[in-house]
């Protein structure tokens, strides 16, 4: 209800009418740095970044493709570079520069920040100097919001710091900090649609900027094994995607498709690129163009290609079936073959093994 709970701020035109934005889609993996991990490397591994295998080539690595085309790729995050050793795996994977919070802090001494690192409006701010600044090249960013993050607090001056909830919200987010967790992710959605605002206007930068966001995993304590029937909905998170009119062109928005993390960076490759192939298990989900691993999946659960039903991958097989609003409920596992949707993972684990990790074993 965005008369009383405006979620979305300046990111809503972006949802509603000016991007293309699926709701069907699911992380990768299930924290921060699993899926960092999952959409860099294709890795399955969320130690990865702190393991012996850290500095290793691995064949489904996505910077790939734009670093051969004479991308200039940056990572820019209000958090620390140490955290999980950020920096370091970061570089070997193939950033050419690591911007954390000791960097936006010398470019805005004034920035607030939190727990775990400097307020979006600041991230974004230094997303948007360096875009101005080095627009004469190709730049592939990726940007890890801090903000929205327990413990959650909107910075002083920006409102709302709560958002009003119902009844029936508040017994389902039965907490107290609720108001203030709704009023948070809106700053971070809100902010986030400001820097879109802020490139869409500079002549510079509009026809030539394609952005993408997403989560990295679900919001954690709302319940959801309570309630079997969300089992889908618990890996949910929602992905966007903004095009100048020039790469729109060709482009096949299936709002109701189904898609995962691994498709993000094949979809922008496909427009940013210009046709150029890549090593990838992903599909351009922007496109009717067949792809090999149409099934979108989360690393404990996967969907298949026509988003009917649901194959979870841990413990005993089971089989899901879903309805138009997401929910599951339990099916036989002779109305649909898993198999495939099982093979995909394993199939990122072999890679794995045998041209990653064998690389420093050997």
């Amino acid at each position: 209800d965005p008369d009383k709970r405006d979620l979305y701020g300046a990111l809503r035109k972006y949802k509603d009418s000016e991007g293309y934005y699926f709701t069907r889609f699911v992380s990768e993996g299930n924290g921060t740095s699993d899926s960092i991990t999952r959409l860099l490397t294709g890795v399955p591994d969320l130690d990865l970044s702190t393991s012996l295998y850290a500095r290793n080539d691995f064949l489904l690595n996505s910077l790939k493709p734009f670093k051969e085309q004479g991308y200039h790729c940056v990572f820019i995050t209000g958090g620390q570079g140490s955290w999980r050793s950020l920096d370091t795996f970061l570089r070997y994977q193939g950033f050419d520069e690591v911007l954390e919070m000791s960097s936006v802090r010398a470019l805005f001494p004034q920035a607030t920040a939190g727990p775990w690192g400097i307020d979006d409006e600041y991230v974004f701010a230094t997303v948007l100097d360096y875009l101005r600044k080095h627009s004469d090249k190709p730049q592939l960013i990726w940007t890890l919001s801090i903000t929205n993050h327990p413990p959650y607090r909107v910075p002083e001056g920006r409102e709302p710091q709560q958002v009003q909830l119902n009844e029936v919200m508040r017994q389902r987010f039965n907490f107290p900090e609720a108001p203030q967790i709704f009023a948070t992710l809106r700053y971070a959605n809100d902010q986030l649609g400001r820097l879109i605002d802020e490139i869409r206007a500079d002549p510079k930068l509009a026809e030539h900027t394609l952005v993408a966001f997403t989560g990295d995993h679900n919001r954690r304590g709302n319940g959801y094994s309570g309630y079997p029937n969300e089992e889908l909905i618990g890996f949910e998170v929602p992905f966007g995607i903004v095009l100048p009119e020039v790469y729109r062109q060709g482009t096949r928005f299936h709002p109701e498709r189904f898609a995962s993390q691994k498709d993000i960076m094949p979809t922008l490759a496909a427009r940013a690129l210009g046709g150029v192939s890549l090593h990838t298990l992903g599909c351009d989900f922007l496109s009717d163009t067949p792809c090999r691993f149409p099934y979108p999946y989360n690393s404990e659960l996967a969907v298949s290609a026509d988003g009917t039903y649901a194959c979870p991958l841990g413990g005993a097989e089971r089989v899901l079936k879903l309805n138009a609003d997401h929910q599951a409920e339990q099916a036989s596992t002779s109305d649909f073959d898993c198999r495939l949707n099982r093979a995909l993972p394993q199939l990122q684990q072999a890679l794995y093994e045998d041209l990653g990790r064998c690389e420093t074993e050997a």
